[in-house]
């Protein structure tokens, strides 16, 4: 989902008051700039508040450099603090006396509360396509989220992960831009990698989505792009209705 000045926890609560089943998959944040313990704390409140067990958190290193000056935060050393937070979340969310001890990141005889609605808390799903980031979903995740890659170039990422991960199941998960009958350019990604779209007619989707699905994507967030409201909501319906039950 997309929050225009909210924090994006904040902004998830009303929406998903509103749902039973569709999980709260947040696109993956650049964790580094919050401490732990906030990064830890503020999803798993919305978890038991809102969307009870459904919520999937999204964390990534981050490559915006100046986000991380204007909030203070250290840009250079980012990776390896993303590997201690995700350690010390699930420490914090598990652990009866937490404590941690690492390079970045260091906590004893404290109080974590109130607990994550699921006793291990919300699944992590790593954001970003970089050697680092196939690490990181590899040996610390739960799923890997990158942004509008092809068929093609997810499959090879999806490799490179099993290749890491020592059996550990490892869920794969797309955000792209999608269209209905319209087309979009290519655009530049964060990683400066080009970041593509779903677009085209009906059948195009089904046909392209069946490839995704091949390529191993289980779950697709689609990002309805359009200047306008009434173009996204028309897309948004179109899809609902001509390509979706086709995928049930």
């Amino acid at each position: 989902m997309r929050s225009e000045g909210l924090e994006i926890h904040v902004a998830m609560v009303s929406p998903n008051r509103e749902t039973r089943k569709a999980h709260a998959r947040e696109a993956p944040a650049a964790a580094p700039i919050s401490p732990p313990a906030r990064s830890a704390q503020q999803p798993h409140a919305v978890n038991g508040t809102a969307v009870r067990n459904r919520l999937v958190l999204g964390v990534g290193a981050g490559y915006h450099e100046a986000q991380f000056r204007w909030l203070g935060a250290e840009y250079r050393t980012r990776g390896a603090r993303l590997d201690e937070y995700i350690l010390a979340m699930r420490e914090l969310w598990t652990a009866p006396e937490p404590r941690f001890q690492g390079k970045h990141v260091a906590f004893s005889d404290l109080v974590f509360a109130p607990r994550p609605a699921r006793p291990a808390g919300p699944p992590i799903v790593i954001g970003g396509n970089s050697p680092a980031a196939l690490r990181r979903a590899a040996t610390l995740a739960d799923g890997w989220h990158p942004v509008g890659l092809t068929p093609a170039q997810f499959a090879d990422g999806m490799n490179a992960i099993r290749a890491l991960s020592n059996g550990r199941p490892v869920e794969g998960s797309l955000r792209i831009r999608t269209l209905v009958d319209r087309t979009l350019d290519a655009k530049p990604g964060g990683e400066s990698a080009t970041q593509m779209s779903l677009n085209g007619s009906p059948a195009e989707l089904r046909a392209r989505i069946e490839e995704y699905r091949t390529a191993g994507v289980e779950h697709l967030v689609l990002y309805f792009e359009a200047d306008d409201i009434e173009t996204t909501v028309r897309d948004m319906r179109r899809f609902a209705a001509e390509v979706r039950p086709a995928f049930h």
